[in-house]
């Protein structure tokens, strides 16, 4: 919006007839040249404009300096973000949130104008306000307040994603305008830097201030008005620049000076994507958001009593008495669901339930059948939770009574390099399948419907090959949905074989290793290889009965009951707890031992003992009753 005012500004003609002095002005609209893509967000936008008959172009470039989630902060003793407002500065520009706020996104975006030439955006992470007090002290000259100012920064901002923070003072007379260290701005320790607004300067001549300041972080000198030289009236590190008007370039020695700190490994920090999600952000009540401190948060008051069985108390975003929970496929009426009911139910043959776990209002993770799993009556294979069936993908493509395409159609049209056929295309043109990849180039179905081939922006492809009418599709390329062309990864292309990359490859690659045996027949492995087991059957293994037992996994949720032993008599259990260094947690091993002495006379020495469910960290072990102590696990 401001680039567009500016240019329209720039473009009123003003011309004076020398036999008039009346003033002719022309006003021009410009027109919006309209995409034809549609969805997302515009990152360029043209516009015709008419002037003195003749139409012009204009191209735009969005170029965005805040993050989608900036929040303006004001200090409340829980922490802080950057740049810093200092609390005259706030007054100054008229002490009230939204107008400084809009004024140092002003400020920002002239000062990303200045740096244009470089290639650089200067992204502001965030903007803290210090509206009721000053946290440090602002009084003294520039080398005091910056020490004290890095020195607050590297206690408080340790957190807040940086590269370079900055704290902006109000003065009425200065004999300074600002400091930083020369060179230093991806320094956690040393990059930040004051700037002073003096009460008689602009915005625009405080733009040209902190330009030369993060200049001069990037370690660009100030120029020497005899051997710099720019084509604009004066050049950005100009001392002078403060106080001119208009537009203003870099020289030739700052080009210089800032080509040679981008070569060095100190400004890896210009050379990088910005991660701003900031790693602590100040919760805020009513945003609909559960944040640090809150127990939930169900919007506005509003918002709230719009939700039916609200749990949550929308002034406190504290769970209401009598509540455990608020929201959560496994909070039922604002408590936990019970223990065992489904709150994520298969979506494919590939896919596995999860259960609620009685404790905790949320779902277990989403867990699937072990990749490389038969499927669709053993024809296909499980994939990442889909069963990749050829018919599947013809019906979904062509519809109903699409079936996937016999070997004579893939050996037909997938020889060929053009749109009717192939396995994908490169610099030169389309690539001819191999033989042994004539399977996973182009998804070709045999059609047996008699009305025509309707797909927005495709291209349908008929061939009658063998009796078989084979249909394949061609998008122009780069279309979104020219994925559907293709036979997916995962398809079987062979005995033992899948496409993969429109290759047919070894399906070794998919690391399959369930065997029957491996889950007593009584279940199947999921994608961390732990058996999912059927009703009745118990994990880990699948191998001990229980009627009361609905099915699932380790992982599923629906924690499953302690496996019985097949001894009697009666159980000690005695827990050694010990410490992980690795992952400080602390770890439970059980050995579980009977205590009737006919059992030890049969075991004298070494006695194998029956495992405890592995979903609860327990392992087999060995036990020495003679010398009373474990002596190794397997």
């Amino acid at each position: 919006m401001l680039c567009l005012l500016l240019l329209l500004i720039g473009l009123i003609r003003v011309q004076t007839d020398k036999n008039s002095e009346r003033l002719r002005v022309q006003i021009t609209i410009p027109e919006k040249i309209l995409s034809i893509l549609s969805g997302g967000v515009e990152s360029h936008a043209s516009y015709n404009i008419m002037i003195e008959g003749k139409t012009y172009t204009v191209n735009l470039m969005q170029k965005a300096f805040l993050p989608h989630n900036f929040r303006v902060y004001g200090y409340n003793g829980t922490g802080s973000m950057k740049p810093l407002e200092q609390q005259l500065q706030y007054n100054h520009m008229g002490s009230d949130t939204i107008v400084v706020t809009q004024k140092i996104f002003q400020l920002i975006g002239l000062t990303n104008a200045i740096f244009t030439s470089f290639n650089v955006t200067i992204i502001l992470s965030s903007l803290e306000l210090w509206i009721d007090e000053n946290k440090i002290s602002v009084t003294g000259d520039a080398n005091e307040l910056l020490h004290r100012f890095l020195k607050w920064k590297r206690s408080y901002l340790v957190l807040r994603p940086h590269d370079i923070a900055f704290l902006l003072v109000y003065r009425e007379k200065s004999n300074y305008v600002g400091a930083t260290f020369q060179g230093k701005m991806c320094d956690s320790h040393y990059g930040g830097g004051v700037a002073l607004h003096p009460r008689t300067i602009s915005l625009e001549s405080l733009a040209v201030i902190i330009a030369q300041l993060l200049s001069l972080s990037m370690g660009i000198a100030y120029d020497d008005v005899n051997k710099c030289q720019c084509s604009g009236t004066v050049c950005i590190m100009n001392p002078e620049a403060i106080h001119s008007s208009g537009v203003k370039i870099f020289s030739n020695c700052s080009m210089e000076d800032f080509a040679q700190f981008i070569s060095k490994p100190k400004s890896q920090c210009l050379q990088n994507q910005p991660h701003l999600d900031p790693s602590y952000k100040a919760a805020v009540c009513g945003n609909g958001q559960v944040e640090q401190g809150e127990q939930c948060d169900c919007g506005s008051a509003e918002d709230c009593d719009a939700k039916s069985n609200s749990c949550c108390n929308p002034a406190t975003c504290a769970l209401k008495p009598g509540s455990i929970c608020d929201t959560g496929k496994c909070c039922t009426d604002c408590q936990y669901s019970a223990k065992g009911e489904i709150c994520r139910p298969p979506t494919d043959e590939c896919d596995l339930p999860e259960y609620c776990n009685g404790s905790s209002a949320t779902c277990q993770d989403n867990f699937f059948v072990q990749n490389g799993h038969p499927c669709g009556e053993n024809q296909w294979l499980c994939l990442n939770g889909s069963c990749i069936s050829g018919i599947k993908q013809c019906t979904d493509v062509f519809g109903e009574g699409a079936e996937f395409g016999p070997e004579e159609c893939y050996s037909h049209l997938n020889s060929k390099t053009d749109q009717s056929g192939n396995c994908g295309s490169g610099p030169s043109g389309y690539i001819q399948c191999k033989t042994k990849d004539l399977m996973c180039g182009k998804l070709i179905c045999q059609y047996k419907n008699e009305k025509i081939i309707e797909i927005p922006n495709a291209t349908a492809i008929y061939a009658n090959i063998s009796g078989h009418i084979c249909v394949a599709l061609d998008f122009p390329q780069g279309f979104r949905n020219g994925k559907m062309m293709w036979v997916k990864e995962g398809t079987v292309c062979g005995v033992n074989k899948v496409c993969r990359n429109k290759e047919c490859v070894d399906a070794a690659y998919l690391d399959y290793d369930c065997t029957p045996r491996k889950c007593n027949e009584q279940g199947i492995c999921n994608n961390k290889k732990n058996c999912h087991c059927n009703p009745s059957y118990l994990p880990p293994n699948c191998q001990t009965s229980d009627d009361a037992w609905i099915g699932g996994s380790i992982d599923s949720g629906n924690f499953p009951p302690v496996a019985r032993l097949a001894s009697s008599g009666n159980l000690k259990v005695r827990v050694n707890l010990k410490s992980s260094q690795k992952t400080e947690s602390i770890i439970s091993q059980v050995i579980i031992f009977d205590g009737q002495e006919k059992w030890k006379k049969q075991n004298k020495n070494k006695t194998k003992l029956h495992a405890m469910p592995d979903c609860l960290g327990f392992k087999p072990a060995y036990y020495d009753y003679d010398r009373q102590e474990k002596i190794e696990d397997f």
